[in-house]
């Protein structure tokens, strides 16, 4: 048993063998023929290329047998041990994309998740803080909507209300959110005007002492009112500002100090741009408070139109009386009565003790 064995693979490494040195044959012959082609015709070929091939095999000691060198003859001419690439087809593309399945694996798990990176990164970046926009914007448009109505405004009013309201849903289903939120703040201020309109005009008549006073403050009002009707807000809110800050001026108290401090001019001498001829003359005032403490005001020029909120300006006054303020200072370097007029409270006109036309310069 074990001797059949044996021989059964002896046999079966000879084979082996045998067709391993046939390849080899195969081989050589191929090489040989090219170098052969150029010496012999087509029908000395077969027998020149055995020849030859035998001889190189004897001379490395390597007997070959006329069967085995037929065989690879025939396998020569026959192509049998020579490559021949598939046929380019589906099935073709099929088992190359298997042989590389680990790279194309690879490719398409870091493309998947590449992509989802990136969808991930547009909806934390970009999808997800505009909703929020969106979101609290629709919040804040329904908010003051409820407020503005709960403000129980007039018709007139109601109606400009309803068409910001449209106006800003209207932004907002488009995406405009910027709009949406302009919108939405003029519906607040719809809302909350009418209140500052009706406080500023009965405190600005509280505080008024006299007749102008009243009659800037019913002017305010109306034009405020006329300016929410039409749905004017930016009127409507210059109005109530001004009666803000007419209350404001009514309720203060001060001095008009004329300047008497060394190194500063108590007064200037002006020559008009539009005579140079004539010369105007400026007493330079100071508002205080009875503590001491300094008080804007807002003064307009008489020479260019400007206006600026300052504590201190100049109040043009007749030769005499600038002359006289001049010798006064000149004396001792101090002026002596320095008072140049009051501002009592619920008034806006000063009480003058040295007479003025009124006319003011910021710059001397």
């Amino acid at each position: 048993m074990t001797l059949s064995s044996d021989k059964k693979e002896q046999a079966d490494r000879i084979d082996l063998n045998d067709v391993m040195l046939t390849m080899d044959v195969a081989d050589t012959l191929r090489y040989q023929e090219q170098l052969i082609e150029r010496e012999l015709s087509a029908a000395d070929m077969d027998r020149a290329l055995i020849d030859k091939v035998r001889r190189m095999y004897e001379a490395q000691g390597i007997e070959v047998s006329a069967q085995i060198i037929a065989e690879a003859v025939a396998a020569l001419r026959e192509e049998r041990f020579t490559y021949k690439p598939p046929d380019k087809d589906a099935n073709t593309a099929l088992a190359r994309l298997y042989v590389k399945r680990g790279f194309w694996t690879k490719t398409v798990l870091i493309t998947l998740a590449l992509l989802f990176c990136a969808v991930m990164a547009y909806q934390w970046f970009v999808t997800g803080p505009a909703k929020r926009r969106q979101t609290e914007a629709s919040r804040a448009i329904e908010t003051t909507w409820a407020q503005f109505r709960k403000s129980r405004p007039a018709a007139s009013v109601t109606a400009a209300g309803q068409a910001r309201y449209a106006a800003a849903k209207k932004a907002l289903a488009k995406g405009d959110i910027e709009t949406a939120a302009t919108e939405t703040k003029a519906l607040e201020l719809l809302a909350t005007l009418p209140v500052q309109l009706d406080n500023g005009h009965k405190q600005s008549l509280a505080a008024a002492k006299e007749k102008r006073a009243r009659e800037i403050a019913n002017d305010h009002y109306e034009k405020g009112r006329t300016a929410l009707e039409r749905g004017n807000i930016e009127t409507a809110a210059t109005a109530a500002k001004n009666l803000a800050e007419l209350e404001t001026v009514l309720q203060a108290e001060y001095r008009l100090n004329i300047v008497s401090r060394p190194n500063e001019s108590s007064g200037a001498i002006r020559i008009p741009p539009n005579n140079r001829l004539a010369q105007n003359y400026y007493i330079i005032v100071e508002a205080m408070t009875p503590d001491g403490e300094k008080v804007t005001v807002p003064i307009t020029s008489e020479e260019d139109g400007e206006k600026r909120v300052v504590s201190k300006w100049g109040f043009r006054v007749a030769k005499d009386d600038y002359d006289r303020v001049r010798r006064d200072k000149m004396d001792d370097g101090i002026i002596q009565n320095n008072l140049f007029g009051v501002k009592k409270k619920g008034r806006l006109s000063f009480e003058y003790m040295i007479p003025t036309t009124g006319g003011a310069i910021l710059e001397w």
